[in-house]
């Protein structure tokens, strides 16, 4: 029992410590953007990042919830393939309907977000940075289930590092500052969904669960 114990501090220490390095990133990166935004335009980045969150936890529908709950009822191999391809699938339908009806209203948003409807582009960078972080949710809850939790630090920190030079790069090297910080948080995501395609290929089932999406779903709605 003292060395289950032992063993899952370690796992959460691991975990702990991939998700500081996110934090991490916005703490270096503060003193470059004291230096290159003013008040109002640091502002705009703070909200962005409300935004984006909250957006992304409304695109991830609480499926990590879920996918653990129905992968530890299910013993067979091909039902746990099966569910990781039904949860997908429903995911992406979520997202494309909410993205959908979001990009016809950016103006609306950027008005109601930044009380402006200047920022129509950064709004479009938010939804596109929920997408890929929601995207990335699957392979990485994947290596969590299978207990890699130092391959989940390494793509965790990776994508971490990726954003951060990406950032200091547009802030620094060009004139899209404000737009490069939202940019450099789609383009980290997105290289590294790219990496972890051969970890979703091999642990999903192409076979669609009707009877476990209704459940899902009924349990992720509230």
């Amino acid at each position: 029992m003292l060395s289950d114990v032992k063993y899952t501090i370690k796992q959460s220490a691991v975990y702990g410590l991939s998700r500081v390095s996110i934090k991490l990133v916005a703490f270096i990166l503060f003193p470059l953007y004291s230096v290159y935004f003013s008040v109002e335009q640091y502002g705009i980045i703070v909200r962005g990042e409300i935004f984006w969150q909250l957006f992304q936890s409304a695109l991830f529908f609480a499926i990590e919830t879920a996918i653990i709950r129905w992968y530890s009822l299910s013993k067979d191999t091909i039902e746990r393939k099966s569910l990781l391809f039904t949860v997908s699938v429903i995911l992406i339908i979520i997202n494309l309907i909410i993205l959908s009806a979001t990009l016809l209203f950016t103006k609306s948003i950027s008005q109601l977000v930044f009380n402006s409807s200047d920022y129509q582009v950064i709004v479009v960078f938010c939804v596109l940075i929920s997408l890929s972080e929601t995207l990335i949710g699957i392979p990485l809850l994947i290596l969590r289930i299978e207990e890699r939790a130092s391959k989940y630090s390494f793509v965790v920190m990776t994508s971490s590092v990726i954003s951060m030079l990406a950032q200091v790069y547009f802030i620094i090297y060009t004139n899209y500052k404000l737009e490069g910080i939202f940019l450099s948080k789609v383009i980290a995501p997105s290289l590294i969904f790219l990496s972890l395609i051969p970890i979703l290929t091999r642990s999903l089932e192409l076979k669609f669960n009707n009877i476990v999406a209704k459940e899902v779903l009924i349990f992720c709605y509230p």
